[in-house]
């Protein structure tokens, strides 16, 4: 793929596919000016929203080289686009796009190269709404992680950021799985890995913040993070938060272990009903333990039985118990569903995150 902007005479083709009806994006007081054929589809918008929006546009669109801004339409003819961009895929299957007078538009082979161009299609037309600030809704990890390498190609990070929190109410990968036999299993927790990475180009705190505390939750299953934990690891600013982060929901648990022994093994207060074991090798993985003797003492609280020392355990498990998830919509909490080997308590103040916060231009 060619650098941003860079122009390549190529010839034009007269097999270009034909593809479905142009999207048009209409703005109050403005005239299309501008067509973008993204493989088979036209989208017509407005090159002021354009380059408002994306740092790429704003250089390009109306660089000196460019050609045919000032010709006249013929005699009742309509009113030609004042920009065409066309997309050029690389034998790679990287796309993106050039002014049509200097590249060739995609035929159905060139488009073949792409492994999911519909994927592509589809992530556009939402960066597409964010510029315009549309309604849109990310419906999975994939289509979130093209969303923004696009927006960092465009180099309109910075809009698909502030309108990503209303973009991800709704949206299924935050929800629970409707399949009952995959209650404990959830994909956003599961790519969470990947999506901190995704989080932090975009300087998204409240995403950031999301896949911090899964990770945090679960940052000695080596199982559980897979593949990100190479990349996790290379990044050390990243990885010195997440170590941090752990070190501190440690501190919660060690609280919460001693607060338990304190009240059980000098006989203060005994469960009244048995508590699931607590696994042998990972004390961070006791989420359901806790989860179940907070609720036996939420109980005898409610029923009055209390004193200094039921108070003190019911306020240690209670901090440890804190479900810090702001876009989860499972209705999981940690010790249950997809959580129930892992404590969601992990916490991230803005000042914190690892960029900076007053640049806006990214």
């Amino acid at each position: 793929m060619p650098p941003k902007g860079t122009k390549r005479p190529r010839k034009r083709s007269s097999d270009a596919v034909t593809g479905p009806p142009p999207i048009a994006f209409i703005s109050p007081g403005l005239q299309a000016d501008s067509r973008l054929l993204v493989f088979d589809q036209e989208f017509h918008v407005h090159s002021l929203i354009l380059k408002l929006h994306s740092a790429y546009f704003r250089k390009f669109l109306d660089s000196v080289d460019k050609e045919g801004d000032n010709a006249e339409p013929a005699v009742g003819a309509a009113a030609p686009f004042k920009y065409e961009y066309v997309s050029v895929i690389d034998g790679d299957g990287v796309w993106a796009l050039e002014p049509a007078d200097k590249a060739q538009a995609p035929t159905e082979a060139m488009i073949a190269r792409i492994s999911h161009p519909d994927s592509e299609k589809e992530a556009f037309r939402k960066l597409l709404c964010a510029m315009y600030t549309r309604p849109y809704r990310v419906e999975d990890v994939g289509e979130l992680e093209i969303i923004t390498r696009l927006a960092d190609f465009y180099c309109a990070l910075p809009i698909v950021s502030g309108t990503l929190s209303g973009a991800l109410l709704g949206s299924p990968m935050l929800k629970r799985d409707p399949d009952p036999e995959n209650q404990g299993y959830n994909d956003f927790a599961r790519k969470a890995g990947r999506l901190i990475f995704v989080a932090k180009k975009l300087r998204h705190s409240v995403l950031f913040r999301e896949c911090f505390v899964h990770l945090v939750g679960n940052l000695q299953d080596e199982d559980y993070l897979g593949e990100s934990l190479i990349p996790l690891k290379s990044d050390k600013e990243l990885w010195l938060l997440l170590t941090e982060g752990y070190a501190k929901m440690c501190h919660l648990l060690l609280k919460a272990h001693q607060a338990f022994v304190i009240s059980t093994v000098q006989r203060y207060w005994s469960p009244q009903q048995p508590l699931p074991k607590i696994r042998d090798e990972a004390p961070e993985e006791s989420s359901a333990f806790f989860r179940a003797l907070k609720e036996q003492l939420q109980g005898q609280i409610a029923r009055g039985v209390e004193d200094l020392h039921i108070r003190n355990l019911h306020a240690a498990v209670d901090k440890l118990m804190i479900n810090n998830l702001v876009l989860d919509q499972t209705g999981y909490g940690a010790g249950e569903g997809p959580f129930k080997w892992c404590f969601l308590c992990a916490d991230l103040p803005d000042e914190e995150m690892p960029w900076n916060p007053n640049e806006t231009d990214y």
